[in-house]
């Protein structure tokens, strides 16, 4: 099982700024490579996911999270506090807890169910959206027409 505060440091270290995603979304696809996990960029390079269902009669669920970050391409450096309980930045520029700490989250969570068909679960869909911080175009051209789910968590921070 992947370890959610490694995999959340991974992320914040890429820098991810509105409409600059690319880098992270690789990122997001080899995770999601290596781990056997069907995923694809949609037409907007929005990452969906896709887990099947272990039990077909029961409904999936949609997860929802953004991978844009307030702040530049510039790097990201992180640390921890003083006292060990909160992960920082060198105080340069933002950490990108808004909204990797969701996009950590849906991972680990597509990772999990993934790794563990004996679960009983309906599907989950996970939707990874572009540009939420300054324009919301990411959301703005989802075809939900393609998505299964009727309810949604958005793990947004």
């Amino acid at each position: 099982m992947v370890d959610i505060i490694e995999l959340f440091e991974q992320l914040v270290k890429i820098p991810s700024p509105s409409l600059g995603e690319k880098n992270l979304s690789d990122k997001i696809l080899e995770f999601t490579y290596n781990n056997k996990i069907n995923a694809c960029y949609d037409n907007y390079n929005n990452v969906i996911i896709r887990i099947p269902a272990t039990d077909s009669a029961k409904k999936p669920l949609l997860l929802s999270s953004h991978m844009d970050v307030v702040g530049s391409s510039a790097p990201v450096e992180i640390r921890y506090s003083a006292d060990k309980k909160f992960i920082e930045t060198d105080k340069t520029r933002t950490l990108g807890a808004d909204d990797k700490a969701g996009v950590a989250v849906c991972l680990s969570m597509a990772e999990f169910l993934a790794n563990n068909p004996d679960i009983s679960h309906g599907g989950l869909e996970i939707v990874l959206t572009r540009d939420e911080e300054t324009g919301m175009t990411g959301i703005n051209n989802i075809q939900f027409n393609d998505l299964e789910s009727e309810n949604v968590l958005v793990l947004d921070s």
